[in-house]
C-alpha cells in the first residue's frame, strides 16, 4: 500500500519491530572466510549484512536439492513465496521477500508446492498487501483450493499494471467477474485490479464494499454504486486519481452523491470525494462530518472550504492531497485529527484560527512546501510528530497559550521542559535550554541543524529524534543521558564527532547510527569522561567510535564449529555469536 500510515496506531513513530528474537539456537556448522566478509553456515549460507543488521539465508545456497531460497520472510518455490505449515502440510502465500526480488508479470498461484519431498496444499494468501504497489503484476490467478485471502485491507492495491484477478470456477469461498474479485456469493466486492481502465458499475448482487476495494485503481475514469450496496469499507476510493465521478443509483437507501461527491443519505456525511475531481471545493453546509480519507489521494484539488457545521476534521481526510496549496481552519473546527492533512507536499499557506483546541499526531507530517505556522492560543493538545519532516523556518505561537510557547521560533511546552519541534529549515548551531528534560520524536527529523548539545536533565533520546539530520557536524550528549531509541540518529552521516558526558555508557537501541558504517564509526572521536574509558571500550556499541584512539578489533578469525546449544546467536541491541564460552562480534561483518 503506499499508504502505509502512521495510526496503525501510531507505529510510524514507535520502534522498529526486530525480526529475531532476543535470543535463538542454531543448527549447523559456520564458518567465517579468511577475508572477515560473510558468516558462511552450512544450512543455506545463512548471512549476516552489518548495514541493515539483518540475519538471512542466501538465495539458492545450502543444501537444498530444487534450488528453493529460504529467506527470513519465507520461502521461494517457482517465483512465489510461502509459509509453510510442517504439521499440516499447507502454504501460504506471503509477499515478496525483497525489495529487489518482486512479483511481476502473470502470476500464477499453484493448487499444491513440493518442498523436500513432501507436498503442501496452498490454501491462504496471508499477507498484509502481499501484491499491494507493485508495478509490474499483471494479472493474478486464485486456485481452487485457497480458502483464505487477508482482506482486512485490500492485498492487490496500488498495482497499476494488474487488470484481472481470476479465480478458479470451483473454488468454494472466491469468485471473480471481469477479473474483479469477489467473495462466492458475489455479495462483497474485495479487490478491484488498479489497472483496469474506465468507467465501472458495481454488480446489483453487492451489499458490501471491503476496505480500499478500489484503492490505488489509477484508471477508473467513474464508478456507479448499484442499489443492494449498504456498507462500504474505509478508503475504498483512495488515491484513484482520474476517477471524476461516484454515482449512486437511484432507490439506494444509505447512500446519495452530488456533483460526483459520495455522501450518506441525509448528506451529513462526507464518504468519499474523487480524486480525479480539481479546483476548488466548497464542502456543503449539511455534512457535520467527514470519513476517515475521505478525500486522499487527490491529486488536483487546489483549495477545501469547510462549513460552519463542520466539528473536526478527520484522520487522513486529505491524506496525499499533493496539489492542495493553501488550508483555512475555521474557528468551528475543534479537532484536527490523526493525519489529516499529512503529506500535503503543495501546502504553502496554512491558516489555523483561534477556537482549534486539538491538533492530533501527525496532522502536517511531511507538509514540506510550508515555511511558517502560528498556532493559535487555544491549542492545548498537540499530538506525537504533528510537524515531522518539515521544512519550516519558525513555529511561532500566540500570545497567551496556556499549554505551548516558542523560543526563536522553536516549539515548546509552556514551561520549556519538552522541546516539541524544531523547525526543519532553520540551519543553525543548538544549545537545548537546559530546562528541557524530554525531547518529543522526530522533533529534528530532517532538519538542518549543524551542532546540537543535549542538556544533562535529558534522560532518553526516542526513536528517530534525530533521523536524517545530515547536515550535524557535531553531538554532544549530557551527564543524564540513559538510553538512546531506535533509529535516533540514524543517518546522521555529517557527524565528525560526538561527546557523551555520562559516566555510564548509555544503553543504545535498534540501529541508533544506522547509515554509519564500522569504518565511518571507526574515524569518528567519541569524547568521554576519563574515568569512563573503560566503560565505553568494553560497550558492545560504543566501542565502535574511536574512543580514545583506538577501536577494537571488530571480528575474531574462527575456525570452522559445531554450533549446538551452547552455541547461540544473540541480539539485545548488539548481535554476537557465543560458542565455547568466547563471543565473537558480528557487527562489523560485512557483506
Amino acid at each position: 500500500m503506499k499508504k502505509i500510515f502512521l495510526f496503525l496506531v501510531a507505529l510510524v513513530c514507535a520502534v522498529t519491530t526486530n525480526l529475531f528474537a532476543t535470543e535463538g539456537a542454531l543448527n549447523g556448522k559456520f564458518t567465517v572466510n579468511a577475508d572477515g566478509k560473510k558468516v558462511q553456515f552450512s544450512q543455506g549460507n545463512l548471512q549476516y549484512q552489518a548495514s541493515t543488521q539483518i540475519w538471512r539465508f542466501a538465495e539458492g545456497s545450502g543444501t537444498k536439492a530444487t534450488g528453493e531460497a529460504a529467506h527470513a520472510e519465507g520461502l521461494k518455490i517457482n517465483g512465489i513465496w510461502y509459509e509453510l505449515n510442517e504439521s499440516e502440510l499447507t502454504a501460504s502465500v506471503t509477499g515478496s521477500g525483497t525489495e529487489e526480488d518482486v512479483y511481476s508479470g502473470d502470476i500464477v498461484i499453484p493448487e499444491t508446492v513440493n518442498y523436500e519431498e513432501k507436498t503442501y496444499t496452498v490454501n491462504s494468501l496471508s499477507g498484509d498487501g502481499m501484491f499491494s504497489s507493485n508495478d509490474n503484476i499483471t494479472s493474478i490467478s486464485i486456485p481452487k483450493t485457497i480458502v483464505s485471502i487477508y482482506t482486512e485491507w485490500n492485498s492487490f492495491s496500488f498495482c497499476s499494471k494488474l487488470t484481472a484477478i481470476n479465480v478458479d470456477a470451483e473454488n468454494l469461498y472466491y469468485s471473480s467477474v471481469d477479473g474483479v474479485l469477489f467473495n462466492k456469493a458475489k455479495s462483497e466486492l474485495l479487490a478491484y485490479p488498479g489497472g483496469k481502465a474506465g468507467a465501472y458499475t458495481i454488480p446489483s448482487s453487492v451489499t458490501t464494499l471491503s476496505n480500499e476495494a478500489f484503492s490505488g485503481s489509477a484508471e477508473l475514469t467513474e464508478l456507479t454504486i448499484s442499489a443492494g450496496v449498504t456498507e462500504i469499507g474505509t478508503d475504498a476510493f483512495g488515491y484513484c486519481e482520474k476517477l471524476t465521478a461516484i454515482n449512486v443509483v437511484t432507490g439506494n437507501p444509505k447512500y446519495s452523491s452530488e456533483d460526483g461527491v459520495l455522501f450518506n443519505k441525509a448528506k451529513t456525511l462526507l464518504i468519499a470525494c474523487p480524486g480525479g475531481k480539481s479546483g476548488t471545493y466548497a464542502i456543503p453546509a449539511s455534512v457535520t462530518e467527514l470519513e476517515w480519507y475521505s478525500f486522499s489521494g487527490n491529486v488536483g484539488l487546489t483549495s477545501v472550504t469547510f462549513p460552519a457545521s463542520l466539528k473536526q476534521i478527520s484522520v487522513g481526510a486529505f491524506f496525499g492531497c499533493t496539489a492542495l496549496k493553501s488550508v483555512s481552519i475555521p474557528a468551528t473546527i475543534d479537532t484536527i485529527k490523526d493525519g489529516a492533512f499529512y503529506e500535503c507536499t503543495a501546502l504553502t499557506s496554512l491558516t489555523i484560527a483561534e477556537g482549534v483546541k486539538c491538533i492530533e499526531g501527525q496532522a502536517f507530517e511531511y507538509c514540506t512546501a510550508l515555511t511558517e505556522v502560528t498556532l493559535p492560543a487555544s491549542v492545548d493538545t498537540l499530538g506525537y510528530c504533528v510537524f515531522r519532516f518539515n521544512q519550516m523556518n519558525a513555529i511561532h505561537v500566540a500570545a497567551g497559550s496556556a499549554s505551548f510557547c516558542d523560543i526563536d521560533g522553536i516549539l515548546f511546552n509552556k514551561d520549556v521542559t519538552t522541546l516539541v519541534q524544531y523547525p526543519g529549515a532553520k540551519a543553525a548551531e543548538y544549545i537545548i535550554p537546559s530546562t528541557v528534560t524530554k525531547i518529543e520524536s522526530g522533533s529534528f527529523a530532517e532538519s538542518r541543524v549543524t551542532k546540537v548539545v543535549i542538556p544533562d536533565g535529558v534522560e532518553e533520546i526516542v526513536y528517530y529524534t534525530f533521523r536524517e539530520c545530515r547536515d550535524m557536524t557535531s553531538l554532544t550528549i549530557g551527564s543524564g543521558m540513559k538510553n538512546l531509541g531506535g533509529r535516533a540518529f540514524s543517518y546522521c552521516t555529517g557527524l565528525k564527532e560526538i561527546t557523551c558526558r555520562s559516566t555510564t555508557p548509555p544503553i543504545q537501541g535498534f540501529l541508533v547510527f544506522e547509515g554509519l558504517s564500522i569504518e565511518d564509526m571507526k574515524t569518528i572521536p567519541l569524547y568521554v569522561p576519563a574515568e569512563s574509558i573503560s566503560a565505553y571500550k568494553d560497550d558492545i556499541n560504543w566501542r565502535k567510535f574511536d574512543v580514545q584512539d583506538k577501536t577494537d578489533t571488530a571480528i575474531e578469525s574462527v575456525d570452522a564449529m559445531q554450533v549446538n546449544s551452547t552455541c547461540k546467536i544473540i541480539r539485545n541491541g548488539r548481535v554476537i555469536i557465543v560458542c565455547g564460552g568466547k563471543e565473537y562480534n558480528v557487527l562489523g561483518v560485512e557483506l
